[in-house]
């Protein structure tokens, strides 16, 4: 997938969050043109499609894949300062991937990881949650296609925790609305 895509992706959000500050009409009006190929405006007060455009189409959900990764660590660890260590496992696979620095025995809170995670957009801090989470992030993507699945994610599948482009790791503009 392009790299115009992710584009897309982070313009659908930009373009929710707009919703939720302003009338529809205003929401419209701020987007002089709509250039992206996959859109879905919504008013998320009366839950109306204002514009949409391939919402349905599959596509990489790229960092997007983060956010998922994120609710299951806030769903399954309620104490954000409980502090872990990082195993070399947690470290594995993520070259050429951009990453928080994290070295294998440091003690980190969870608080941190998720700003590792979020901010610093670090595929091992993904890794070292969805360990602590589910032991392995194999068994944590598990957990991620199941709350896709609960949420009403139709067109969603996740393959890892971080969002590294996979042919298998797809969403719509739709399920990242839901």
């Amino acid at each position: 997938m392009h790299n115009g895509r992710r584009l897309t992706v982070f313009f659908l959000v930009a373009l929710l969050l707009l919703s939720c500050f302003s009338t529809e009409a205003t929401a419209l009006e701020a987007v002089p043109s709509v250039r992206g190929e996959n859109i879905l405006l919504v008013n998320t007060n009366t839950d109306r499609v204002v514009y949409s455009k391939n919402a349905d189409e599959k596509i990489y959900p790229g960092g997007m894949v983060k956010i998922m990764t994120a609710i299951l660590v806030l769903e399954n660890i309620p104490d954000l300062d409980l502090e872990i260590t990082v195993y070399d496992s947690a470290l594995q696979g993520i070259s050429g991937l951009t990453t928080a620095g994290l070295k294998k025995g440091e003690v980190i809170s969870i608080r941190n990881l998720l700003y590792c995670m979020l901010l610093r957009s670090g595929a091992d801090a993904c890794k070292v949650l969805a360990e602590q989470v589910s032991g392995s992030t194999e068994e944590f993507v598990k957990l991620m296609n199941q709350k896709a699945a609960q949420i009403g994610c139709t067109n969603t599948q996740y393959t890892n925790t971080h969002g590294l482009d996979d042919d298998q790791q797809y969403t719509t503009a739709e399920d990242l609305y839901k």
